[in-house]
C-alpha cells in the first residue's frame, strides 16, 4: 500500500514538472538567439542550409549546440 501511494506522489510530481518544462521551452523558442547565432544562422542559409519543417529554427539550434558544447 505504501509502495503504491508514493508511486502515485511520485507520478504526480514528474506530470507538474514536465508541464513546467514544457512552459519553460515554449517561452525559450519565442525568445531571439544571440546575435551571434543569428549571423551564423544566415551565413549557413546563403550556403543553402535549411531547417525540416517542425524542428527549431537554425539561428535556436546553433544557439542550443553551443550552450550544450559549454556545458
Amino acid at each position: 500500500m505504501l509502495v503504491a501511494v508514493v508511486g502515485i506522489a511520485n507520478a504526480q510530481s514528474n506530470a507538474v514538472d514536465k508541464k513546467e518544462k514544457m512552459k519553460e521551452d515554449k517561452k525559450a523558442l519565442k525568445e531571439k538567439a544571440m546575435k551571434s547565432a543569428r549571423k551564423e544562422a544566415k551565413e549557413y542559409e546563403k550556403d543553402g542550409w535549411y531547417v525540416q519543417p517542425g524542428s527549431l529554427p537554425l539561428d535556436k539550434q546553433i544557439e542550443k549546440a553551443w550552450l550544450k558544447q559549454n556545458d
